[in-house]
């Protein structure tokens, strides 16, 4: 794991209350040049508060 952050804005689909983030290839491969997209991917998910 390099420790590399990668901040996303979170959505949030009201119906379901489920989180929604989007992440390309690419910003991953900036992060974890090591990563192959075969394997299973986790993530660390932490909650910040933001002002809109």
């Amino acid at each position: 794991m390099s420790g590399d952050k990668i901040v996303r804005r979170v959505f949030v689909n009201k119906k379901t209350k489920q989180f929604s983030v989007t992440l390309s290839k690419k910003q991953l491969k900036a992060a974890d040049p090591t990563i192959k997209f075969g394997e299973n991917l986790f993530v660390e998910i932490k909650l910040l508060r933001g002002k809109n």
